[in-house]
């Protein structure tokens, strides 16, 4: 019975990195996949699992036999399938429009590259400079056992988080964060960038609103010292 766990496990597994091939390469219709043979090396699967795991998404549509010639995507489209499963840190404050819009505009991005999104959410509405990474429910543990591919985070963390992250071989970057310790930053609040667009557009009389924490009255300096 452990023999058959462990090998739906691993048939789940290379389902997903072969999603994830399909959905890194931007492969479409007609594009092969790499052999079995590349694919155990790749991944260490035995033959019994690669077939299996290869057959299930022929069944689902989005894989093609086409013999000699080898397994093609039939469909690239793979939103929905679950590829990497990435962890995202939040506050609480989800009952703000702007972090709402945020957390929704993640969400789909993920999709689109066939990811699924765990939230690890702080339990209070405390606000300060830095965070531990332990303050967020379940957030510390997914690292550890590997049971998420990576980390966004939209708040900063402590550099003590950051280097439990490195040393898990976690990626973690940041959305909305304009002072960060990490690499891979993803920084929305660019206001030059911003007040460029806006002029690009038309607009003569840009306004600012930002509820945040915290570095308002950063972006606030900013804004006006550029517009």
């Amino acid at each position: 019975m452990e023999k058959r766990i462990n090998q739906g496990k691993q048939t789940e597994y290379v389902k997903r990195s072969i999603i994830n091939y399909i959905s890194d390469h931007g492969l479409q219709f007609g594009e092969r996949i790499p052999t079995q043979f590349e694919l155990r090396q790749r991944l260490g699967g035995g033959n019994a699992v690669i077939s299996r795991a290869i057959q299930t998404l022929i069944e689902d549509g989005i894989l093609e036999n086409r013999g000699r010639n080898g397994v093609v995507v039939h469909n690239p489209h793979v939103e929905g399938y679950e590829g990497r499963n990435i962890g995202l840190i939040c506050h609480r404050d989800l009952e703000f429009t702007s972090m709402a819009t945020q957390m929704q505009a993640i969400g789909i991005e993920l999709n689109k590259h066939a990811c699924q999104m765990t939230l690890f959410i702080k339990s209070n509405q405390e606000s300060k400079d830095v965070f531990e990474l332990r303050e967020f429910r379940g957030a510390q543990r997914a690292v550890l056992q590997h049971k998420i591919d990576a980390l966004i985070s939209t708040v900063l963390l402590s550099h003590d988080s950051v280097e439990f992250c490195r040393q898990n071989n976690v990626p973690l970057c940041y959305v909305g964060i304009s002072k960060p310790n990490a690499p891979g930053v993803i920084h929305n609040l660019n206001i030059p960038k911003l007040l460029k667009n806006v002029k690009e557009r038309g607009f003569t009389r840009p306004l600012l609103v930002h509820m945040g924490h915290p570095d308002t009255a950063q972006l606030k300096e900013d804004f006006l010292s550029k517009s």
